[in-house]
């Protein structure tokens, strides 16, 4: 009952925001079908929110809680490693994200916490995947909290993409090009919209080429795209090639790409 109203309470602290999007509850069985696939069960009130609503948008497409089953951005599909985990350095199985900002940001549990009893949830950041230091939310209740105090007053960043790229859809991210791994810079000028999916495998690709310890004396001349084996977007950074030359200390810069 308890989950109940704190569900409730949420619901109607941001029902009638600007920018919010609230489906159709979830089934049970789809419900389960995701835990059987976690292996985990999700805590109390996040299922009473599902049984609410199966997922939601809030701030235009930039904040989300993922829902369960067709017509939702599944959490179940969205966290299995071949979808985009595979293309990170970071061990990422771990984590079972349940929402994530339009920048790629994953709100998430640790599914080692969760069969311990500990269902706080956490930050990976959109860029290099890395956890925040301290838990966002100590459970699932408080994350509702944080997330409605981020809808009802959206961050600067949230109203300078919208003018740049204008709302998110439920399948789509805002990205950054040139990225920000290269050019240290995060400007909403540089905004372009990109398939979820797509956006984080190239994330993936992007921060294990671009920071990779072997890679960091080369210049980028660029980047290709492909698609691999199983149809999904990929990238590969074209490096200026180095050449040394016998008995010279300093290489030699051949502007051709390899």
């Amino acid at each position: 009952m308890q989950d109940q109203v704190v569900v409730s309470r949420f619901l109607e602290a941001v029902a009638r925001l600007p920018g919010t999007c609230l489906p159709g509850p979830a089934s049970s069985r789809e419900i389960d079908r995701v835990e059987a696939f976690a292996g985990v069960r999700l805590p109390a009130p996040h299922r009473a929110l599902l049984l609410a609503v199966n997922g939601l948008t809030a701030n235009w497409g930039y904040s989300r809680i993922f829902g369960v089953g067709d017509g939702a951005q599944d959490v179940g599909p969205w966290n299995a490693h071949e979808t985009w985990k595979f293309t990170w350095p970071e061990r990422l199985d771990d984590y079972l994200a349940i929402g994530q900002t339009g920048w790629g940001d994953q709100f998430a549990y640790r599914i080692s916490d969760l069969r311990r009893g500990i269902e706080s949830v956490y930050v990976l950041d959109g860029l290099v995947m890395q956890p925040s230091d301290a838990p966002l939310a100590g459970d699932f209740c408080s994350f509702l909290e944080d997330f409605a105090a981020r809808a009802v007053n959206p961050d600067e960043k949230v109203h300078e993409a919208r003018r740049q790229v204008g709302d998110l859809g439920p399948g789509e991210l805002a990205v950054f090009s040139p990225p920000p791994l290269l050019v240290g810079l995060e400007r909403a000028t540089q905004l372009t919209k990109m398939p979820a999916r797509s956006a984080m495998t190239v994330g993936g690709d992007l921060k294990t080429q671009l920071l990779d310890p072997a890679n960091q004396t080369r210049e980028v001349a660029g980047f290709d795209t492909h698609l691999d084996e199983r149809g999904r977007l990929r990238i590969r950074t074209r490096w200026v090639r180095q050449i040394r030359a016998v008995g010279d200390d300093d290489p030699e810069l051949d502007e051709s790409a390899i």
